[in-house]
């Protein structure tokens, strides 16, 4: 009876061992399958890293080649701005004879012994005693002076700019015309004697 007993125990005992068996077997497929997908999201990880590493260097790439653009892009427009002043920029100078001659800017030509001479610019006329003005702005140069003691040295058309008077007086020139005026020459030479 015991043996019996015992035979049956073996038996129980080995049909459980069979279905833990399978029981494992599956357990370790599901393992191998996960260990197979772990290692296949490793992969994905690694091939992400990769190509985020990949998206870095040329993030970098691009923002240096937007710097460069952008120094290159200030140059230019500094450049274009000094030109657009350069272009718009005029100079004037005004006096008497005397004053505009010992500052090396005007000159007489012609003529014998000073006479019949006429008053000009110096071919090298000191460009420090004019004054800067910018044309789209400037209009109007401020004098002083009588009417018949006003004259342009520099040689500007008569149909660009008028003289503003009052009684005897020449209180301004008014430029009417800009770009004509001072299309001849950017320096404008006012005699005031």
């Amino acid at each position: 009876e015991l043996l019996s007993e015992n035979k049956r125990t073996i038996a129980d005992l080995n049909d459980k061992l069979q279905k833990y068996s399978y029981e494992v077997g599956k357990f370790k497929k599901m393992v191998a399958n996960l260990n197979k997908e772990i290692e296949t999201k490793d992969n994905q990880v690694l091939e992400l890293k990769e190509n985020l590493a990949a998206q870095n260097f040329e993030m970098n790439k691009l923002n240096s080649k937007l710097d460069t653009m952008s120094a290159v892009s200030q140059k230019q427009r500094e450049m274009i701005e000094a030109q657009t002043e350069d272009l718009n920029s005029a100079f004037y100078a005004l006096g008497t004879y005397k004053d505009l001659q010992e500052n090396d800017v005007v000159d007489r030509k012609g003529g014998i012994i000073g006479i019949g001479s006429t008053k000009t610019i110096a071919e090298d006329f000191n460009r420090d005693y004019f004054t800067k003005i910018d044309i789209r702005k400037t209009t109007i140069i401020p004098l002083d002076a009588k009417d018949k003691d006003v004259k342009l040295i520099s040689n500007h058309p008569s149909d660009s700019y008028k003289w503003n008077k009052a009684e005897d007086k020449v209180n301004s020139l008014e430029i009417t015309n800009p770009e004509t005026f001072w299309k001849a020459s950017k320096y404008l030479v006012v005699l005031v004697d």
